[in-house]
């Protein structure tokens, strides 16, 4: 009971806190020309995660550990299922083409077709139903707040027809951009803005949920002169991509402002990449502090930033 009130009387406090807990993430990368999932921990150090992938493409987190791949090269197109510890089941079969995935807060899977140019949806128990037809070149998968599925139509030759699709939950189909140039990876951050990963410009664009489009960053008038093709946001609205070809193959962090930092470097042409936290091993503490409510634990302690 004691526990219980101070817990409630700290909750009180937290009406104006000057802090919050960062995110602390790993990032995987999927190298297709390996078939090698790589781990990229916060501090850059880099690791094979996961290998034996006949043609890697899209992954997807799911937040408590596990990862989903989707491998076009096996049994039809695949998704496969990988646990914190790396233990690989094939989750779902009959993708042809599969690349993008993305994942909803139920729990289903949305993965894109390039070769059937649709959207298949798989649920928790690995059903797979078509969601969406009629797409052009599909490619990154994002899924916002609200269960809109947002898919990047590459568009493969045809400079300035690329688009970025909106589908409702509902199945409603519309064109949420358009005049785009190779759009690859996408991102949803917790407002709703959504990133894509423009190719041939060699930028990162942001869109509000309204659809408005700004350049976030350009990686070629501002950056290593390199390609950005898969995306990603954490739980802090940083922004990451996986980058190659030109000036090296990089590993990128964006904080929301848009401000880059190399993660790390790598010569593994990374294409798709997913953001998973860090487990916290320990037992949970909680500190009232200047009107914050602090949660951290044994053996390691919450990172704060100002």
């Amino acid at each position: 009971m004691k526990l219980h009130l101070a817990f409630a009387a700290a909750l009180a406090l937290m009406t104006d806190c000057p802090w919050s807990q960062a995110a602390v993430v790993d990032v995987y990368e999927a190298s297709p020309s390996g078939g090698i999932i790589y781990k990229v921990s916060p501090s850059g150090t880099q690791s094979v995660f996961l290998s034996g992938f006949t043609s890697l493409n899209g992954l997807a987190g799911d937040g408590s550990g596990n990862l989903y791949a989707v491998d076009s090269g096996f049994a039809g197109g695949a998704v496969i299922k990988i646990t914190a510890t790396g233990t690989r089941t094939t989750f779902a079969t009959g993708i042809p083409g599969g690349t993008g995935i993305a994942r909803d807060t139920a729990g289903n899977l949305f993965v894109a077709s390039s070769t059937a140019n649709s959207i298949q949806k798989i649920t928790l128990g690995g059903t797979v139903s078509t969601f969406a037809t009629g797409l052009n070149g599909p490619v990154g998968v994002a899924l916002d707040g609200n269960g809109n599925v947002f898919v990047a139509n590459f568009a493969l030759g045809n400079t300035g027809n690329g688009t970025i699709t909106k589908i409702t939950s509902g199945g409603t189909k519309t064109t949420f951009a358009s005049g785009l140039t190779q759009p690859y990876g996408l991102a949803v951050d917790s407002a709703n803005n959504l990133y894509a990963a423009e190719e041939a410009s060699q930028s990162i664009l942001k869109f509000t949920p309204a659809g408005v489009r700004s350049t976030f960053f350009n990686l070629f008038t501002n950056g290593p002169n390199t390609v950005p093709l898969g995306v990603a946001v954490d739980s802090d609205n940083n922004v990451y991509s996986a980058d190659g070809a030109f000036g090296g193959s990089y590993i990128h962090q964006y904080t929301p402002g848009g401000t880059l930092s190399v993660l790390g470097t790598t010569s593994n042409s990374p294409a798709f990449i997913a953001v998973q936290p860090v487990p916290e091993p320990g037992t949970i503490a909680m500190l009232a502090l200047g009107g914050c409510l602090l949660v951290g634990r044994r053996r390691q302690p919450a990172r704060l930033t100002r």
